[in-house]
């Protein structure tokens, strides 16, 4: 499987989730996206939180449990990829049977991604966020 493959199946399962997640959640994964790279919200002063939506009560702990709490309920995995469809789906893929012989399909495996607890996590929220939630 290719880098690009399976750079293009983080993107379309992270796009899949950002369609449910609630605009809280977001907005905490935003919140700590920013402490992350650009250091601790506190130095920016209240200006700053304001501006950017976040609730002034926020801390970078309240942030990464709303994250955590959201995706402990919604992102736990295996979930699967497939890169012809588009579907993404809980259920591992299945053969089907031929109708005309009665032979039993397999999947086309090459076009199928599982992603894990962690791949999961990392594809919705990247990688430095995935890591304290």
């Amino acid at each position: 499987m290719s880098n690009v493959r399976w750079v293009k199946a983080e993107d379309y399962v992270a796009a899949h989730f950002a369609k449910k997640m609630p605009k809280r959640v977001k907005l905490a994964a935003a919140y700590l996206e920013e402490d992350l790279y650009h250091g601790p919200m506190e130095t920016y002063g209240p200006d700053h939180v304001k501006a950017k939506g976040y609730p002034s009560t926020w801390t970078f702990k309240k942030a990464a449990k709303i994250v955590s709490d959201w995706s402990d309920k919604n992102l736990n995995g295996p979930i699967y990829y497939d890169s012809q469809t588009g579907e993404v789906t809980e259920h591992e893929p299945e053969g089907f049977e031929d109708e005309e012989t009665g032979d039993i399909i397999e999947p086309i495996w090459d076009d199928w991604f599982e992603f894990d607890r962690g791949a999961l996590w990392k594809a919705v929220f990247g990688k430095e966020v995935a890591k304290v939630i």
